[in-house]
């Protein structure tokens, strides 16, 4: 259906093309000005190659069509019944379709597939292909013009040069117009249909006006000058033939005596059209025989006698006697080719009253005029270009030429300059006719008008080329405005971005300092020995710590999705286990599960434990995804995560859990920002993004997450992550934490720390390790210089210091070969995951976010403590 479709647009496209090919190209030849007689421009040359660029060779058809159509239209009338005409047409329109061929060729090599013409560079090469491509047609249409005796040889380098010359400007002028209408792609040509093509069109219609009225007028002038010639050649056959018509008048007036030889042999001298002159008598009326009778013959009296008894000579004989005026017969022709010959016999009636009475016998007088003596071509010079001719016209039947050359009974097809000048004798209806030949309208054709055409198209097409190279040199400075533009908002879209980084990150650290002092303090409390608290100031210290972990999750849940919408999360793709990154998940949930009385159960298949995921990411989809179904569960219920291999290299992390389930317009509505679907007054707190920072987390690690429930029986959200192949380098955050057991002796710890709350509250973690002897320093400068004096087993640092950004500090000290083994644990409010990244790849053991969990430092600390640095 679709290879249908196609064949029909290129059919249509042919026609089209072929259409206005001809339509085009015979309003083109309407401009031809001799003495060239061909078109000073010829648009169809660069419509056609335009379209070939375009649309591809499947063109070519139409420009064989098209070229025949003009030149039936055009010169219709020659063709008709002329093979050989008929095989020129042919072969010239033949030569135009190679030549668009071989011009598509070349311009998509010269100035690409889709040209854009908006570089000097491209222009300058389609302005030298033009006359090259245009010497293909004018080589061969020319030569077979010549050798078919259409166009003279010695007019042939003229006629090749002006053919050449014509296709060469159509082109120029043509295909600009052409790409700016059609070409693709059209943000290179759409503005040029205002900016080249129709100023173009404008210059060219000017143009055709402007030599339309040249042309007119140097037509009037030949015209002029035409009828001056011919009145003057009538009347030089006028003058000759009056001698013939004065001798033949004597002879009507009785001067003239045919009774001896000597006279007729005078009269035939001095007319020398006159071939013999004689007398024959006529009976009298009322007598037997009415065939005139041969009484005196200059001549060939034998030859005479049969002219007189033929039927056109006695019905001329007739006319005389019954009008008493001269009378002549339709002439006769004898021979053939050269020495044809045409004659015609003239009757002289008797001039006597008697005779025409009837009385007496009547005796007219005859004389035998060959036309070849009065052939009008004898009066001029062959090379002048005038063909006259004698026509006779009596009758009113075909016209018939008596003398002349054939131009004149079939002239030159729209040759306007004939004339024609009526001469009415001896009782026939004659005229002379002048008709001019191409080679006199040639002579008087001055190359003015030619030249002014000539030159005004060819400033059409440098026009036309400034206009490419200024729209192409405007197009250049848009697109570069507009990569500069778009480069810009780039910058300040990142600059954006990263002030809005920046910004998230000091609220970030801004509210996790006091919450880490909250918690700390919190944690410090319930978990202190010494001074053990009271179940009610437990309880009450147990909705401070609830509190405060709520806390930080709506801010880790906002600064997330803030992060996220804003484009600024960095994940870091690497292959990892499952097994020990949900086990994790799941020991961190346990007191949750625990206080909720749900069971969590673990279903790892060995052949779905490796994934690539970012390690911390993970461990956050999971942890909520995990934290969401204990909350969400029923008491007693249970929760079931697993990790399968799926289809198509990937593996399936699914969270199973027994829960209140949700319905079908909850479903629609789950991921949606700030939507608890309707449980904000329930009793499980939560800020409703959760959901859509795990969903969107999992698409930047190249995953999917669907989810299934049934109302009042539980949910399943399932994870879809690509597998990791066996045997890769698993993250080191993918392994479970090595348990190390505070059997350590004496230890000296740093901690960089500007904040006295947080402080404070390290200090309070590490009152459990009473081996371990802590230094407080609120600058960097401070610190360094120390700890150079008095080697530590453990630096704790903030990354945001007073006088030093905290991975400088790390940089330096991992570059100071004194000081490169001593183990270095972040303890920072800043949670942004590319910065964790990169002060763990500077050497940090490990990167502890505030607000800190107490239980979870102190196995940070007793790993780094644990063995002295060797």
């Amino acid at each position: 259906m679709a290879g249908g479709r196609t064949w029909l647009v290129t059919l249509l496209r042919i026609a089209l093309l072929t259409v206005a090919y001809a339509a085009v190209g015979a309003a083109a030849l309407q401009l031809a000005i001799p003495p060239g007689y061909a078109a000073p421009i010829f648009p169809p040359a660069g419509i056609m190659l335009a379209a070939g660029v375009i649309y591809g060779y499947s063109v070519l058809p139409a420009v064989f069509l098209g070229s025949m159509l003009m030149r039936a239209i055009v010169f219709g009338g020659l063709l008709d019944g002329h093979a050989a005409l008929q095989s020129v047409a042919v072969i010239v329109s033949l030569a135009s379709t190679v030549q668009t061929g071989i011009g598509i060729r070349v311009a998509k090599a010269l100035c690409g597939p889709e040209p854009a013409l908006d570089t000097p560079e491209t222009i300058v090469r389609f302005v030298l292909m033009c006359p090259l491509v245009a010497l293909v047609g004018s080589s061969i249409s020319v030569p077979t013009l010549i050798g078919w005796n259409i166009v003279a040889p010695g007019n042939a380098l003229f006629d090749w040069w002006n053919w050449w010359l014509g296709d060469t400007l159509g082109i120029l002028v043509g295909a600009p117009i052409m790409f700016a209408l059609f070409a693709r792609p059209r943000e290179n040509w759409s503005a040029r249909k205002w900016t080249v093509a129709l100023p173009l069109l404008v210059m060219i219609g000017l143009g055709v006006m402007t030599a339309g009225m040249i042309a007119r007028w140097e037509d009037q002038r030949i015209e002029a000058r035409f009828r001056s010639d011919a009145q003057k050649l009538v009347g030089a056959f006028r003058n000759e033939l009056r001698l013939d018509v004065l001798a033949v008048q004597a002879a009507a007036l009785g001067q003239a005596q045919f009774d001896d030889a000597s006279d007729s042999t005078r009269w035939l001298s001095e007319a020398p059209s006159i071939q013999s002159i004689g007398r024959v008598t006529l009976p009298k009326a009322g007598s037997a025989a009415m065939m005139p009778v041969l009484d005196v013959a200059s001549s060939r009296r034998a030859k005479d006698e049969r002219i007189l008894a033929a039927p056109a000579v006695q019905a001329a004989l007739q006319r005389a006697l019954s009008s008493g005026q001269i009378a002549a017969s339709e002439p006769w022709s004898f021979g053939s080719g050269a020495e044809q010959r045409v004659e015609f016999l003239v009757w002289i009636p008797d001039a006597g009253g008697a005779a025409r009475a009837g009385a007496v016998d009547s005796k007219p007088v005859y004389a035998v005029l060959n036309v070849r003596r009065l052939d009008p071509r004898l009066l001029i010079d062959a090379g002048s270009g005038l063909a006259i001719c004698w026509v006779d016209r009596t009758g009113g039947g075909t016209a018939r030429r008596i003398a002349g050359p054939d131009e004149c009974e079939r002239p030159v097809e729209g040759q306007p300059l004939k004339y024609e000048a009526a001469m009415p004798l001896w009782g026939r209806d004659w005229l002379v006719r002048v008709v001019a030949t191409p080679r006199y309208a040639g002579a008087l054709r001055s190359w003015g008008p030619w030249a002014f055409s000539a030159l005004a198209v060819l400033a059409i097409a440098t026009t036309g080329a400034f206009l490419l190279l200024l729209t192409g040199r405007a197009q250049t400075v848009g697109r570069l405005v507009l990569q500069r533009t778009a480069e810009l908002e780039r910058l300040v879209a990142e600059e954006a971005r990263q002030a809005k980084d920046d910004f998230l990150s000091r609220m970030n650290h801004e509210l996790r300092t006091p919450l880490n002092a909250i918690l700390g303090f919190a944690q410090i409390l319930a978990g202190s020995p010494a001074e053990p608290l009271s179940e009610r100031q437990r309880r009450q210290i147990g909705h401070i710590e609830t509190a405060g972990w709520h806390l930080l999750a709506m801010i880790d849940d906002l600064l997330d999705l803030s992060r996220i919408e804003a484009g600024t999360v960095r994940l870091s793709l690497e292959p990892m286990a499952l097994d020990p990154a949900i086990r994790d998940t799941v020991t961190m949930l346990t007191s949750l599960a625990a206080q909720q009385q749900v069971a969590v159960r673990v279903a790892i298949d060995p052949g779905g434990g490796l994934v690539l995921a970012d390690a911390t990411r993970l461990k956050q989809v999971l942890a909520n995804l995990l934290s969401n179904a204990i909350k969400y569960n029923t008491r007693a219920g249970s929760v079931t995560i697993s990790a399968a291999p799926g289809a198509g290299d990937r593996v399936i992390i699914t969270v199973t859990d027994t829960g209140q389930g949700m319905s079908a317009t909850q479903l629609t509505e789950l991921f949606q920002p700030f939507n608890r679907l309707g449980r904000e007054s329930g009793p499980v707190p939560g800020t409703g993004i959760g959901l859509v920072v795990t969903k969107k987390l999992v698409e930047l690690m190249n995953g999917t997450i669907e989810v299934s429930s049934v109302e009042a029986q539980g949910s399943t959200f399932s994870i879809s992550l690509p597998a990791a192949h066996t045997g890769a380098a698993l993250n080191p955050q993918s392994g479970r934490p090595s348990e190390s057991a505070a059997r350590y002796g004496s230890r000296r710890v740093a901690y960089f720390e500007d904040n006295p709350l947080n402080a404070e509250v390290m200090r309070a973690v590490l009152s459990a390790r009473p081996q371990v002897k802590l230094d407080i320093y609120t600058r960097a400068v401070e610190g360094l210089a120390a700890i150079r004096n008095e080697a530590v087993d453990l630096l704790l640092m903030d990354m945001s210091l007073p006088d030093a950004r905290g991975i400088d500090v790390l940089r330096s000290l991992k570059g100071d070969a004194s000081m490169m083994r001593t183990p270095v644990i972040i303890v920072s409010a800043d949670a942004v995951a590319e910065h964790v990244r990169e002060a763990l790849r500077n050497g940090a053991m490990a990167y502890i976010v505030k607000p800190i969990e107490r239980v979870r430092v102190l196995e940070q600390i007793d790993r780094a403590l644990a063995s002295p640095p060797g």
